[in-house]
């Protein structure tokens, strides 16, 4: 799970540098008249167009639409509070949970990456901040601990 690691680029496209998309970019693509739909988890957005049944208007992820709303895959509250929760203070089983639904967004078959959200999470030239690297190295220690306590 490194923070850099992003999904492997489809053929012929250039993975030196990865898209680094704006919050008002991100926030343009909600679905309104026939428009894109992405959404954001720790700072990796994703074209979930396709997915339309699950995130237009009036469907029951519509709240993930346009934003990063990392938090709220774990906490449950698909609300603006819900995404008020920092991630510092999340329990290491609430940051692998939103770790989890990012694998699902990489992994799945017809959701592409975009690009890294220019916030919180990737700095303007798309390399991870100092919160997501933290995070990610509090989740390595505890899947490390895990590995070795199975010995």
């Amino acid at each position: 799970c490194m923070a850099g690691a992003f999904p492997t680029p489809e053929e012929g496209q250039n993975d030196s540098k990865v898209r680094v998309v704006t919050q008002e970019e991100l926030e343009s693509k909600t679905g309104v008249d026939g428009n894109e739909i992405w959404l954001s988890v720790l700072g990796e957005v994703y074209d979930v167009s396709t997915g339309k049944a699950y995130y237009s208007k009036g469907a029951s992820y519509e709240f993930f639409a346009g934003k990063d709303a990392s938090p709220c895959f774990t906490t449950g509250q698909f609300n603006d509070e819900g995404m008020k929760q920092e991630l510092n203070d999340l329990e290491d089983a609430q940051i692998h949970s939103i770790l989890h639904w990012r694998k699902f967004y990489r992994e799945h078959q017809t959701y592409a990456f975009v690009g890294a959200l220019h916030g919180i999470f990737y700095n303007e030239n798309g390399q991870p901040t100092d919160l997501l690297t933290r995070c990610l190295g509090r989740l390595e220690k505890i899947e490390e601990g895990k590995e070795t306590s199975e010995l």
